[in-house]
């Protein structure tokens, strides 16, 4: 049987790369949204998060009015308070939010992602059962939240400030500041510039 110079073969040592934050789509493009309409009875994927930019979510509930709306005065004065409370526990930076009534909208960023998880998923728990009054023992009956929370990584920079001021545009119809219509100007008299809306 012949010798085998081994000196002529190479060894490939093939090493799984490692997985980024950012989630790629089909056409390998990272993916900045999640939740709401968006792949909605379609194969479930990790949340994109990236802990050096901010995120635009967004919590709807269509059931949140009248008695149940989030802009009852108690209503919203204990929510804002939950936010704060829940933001410090999981260390998440609140940029600006905003209630509709019926929805959520806030600007965070979070230093990690199990911080973030950590902070949608008591935030959105202890949101809903205060404003239903559900507890153990006496539940709401059906889903508050109307899907999974939307949400979308903001660049920074110009849509970092989109995004920004859309939360406050919204913050500023729900008090009754604005109505919707015309351009909306800052107090320097700058146009502030409108954010596309997030998917319903």
């Amino acid at each position: 049987m012949p010798l085998v110079d081994k000196s002529h073969f190479c060894y490939l040592l093939i090493v799984p790369k490692k997985q980024s934050e950012f989630d790629f789509g089909p056409d390998h493009t990272p993916r900045k949204e999640h939740g709401g309409a968006i792949r909605e009875g379609r194969r479930k994927l990790p949340r994109p998060f990236d802990p050096k930019r901010s995120v635009h979510l967004v919590l709807r509930a269509d059931c949140a009015r009248g008695p149940l709306s989030m802009l009852r005065p108690g209503t919203q004065v204990r929510l804002k308070k939950l936010e704060a409370r829940v933001a410090r526990r999981w260390g998440v930076r609140v940029y600006r939010s905003a209630n509709s009534g019926n929805h959520l909208h806030l600007l965070v960023r979070a230093p990690t992602r199990d911080q973030f998880q950590g902070f949608l998923r008591e935030f959105s728990g202890l949101a809903a059962r205060l404003v239903t009054g559900a507890k153990k023992g006496n539940p709401f009956g059906k889903r508050f939240w109307d899907a999974l929370a939307y949400s979308r990584i903001v660049e920074w920079g110009r849509a970092y400030f989109e995004a920004k001021y859309y939360v406050i545009q919204n913050e500023l119809e729900a008090e009754g500041f604005w109505t919707g219509r015309g351009p909306l100007f800052r107090s320097r008299g700058g146009l502030l510039a409108r954010s596309p809306s997030p998917p319903s």
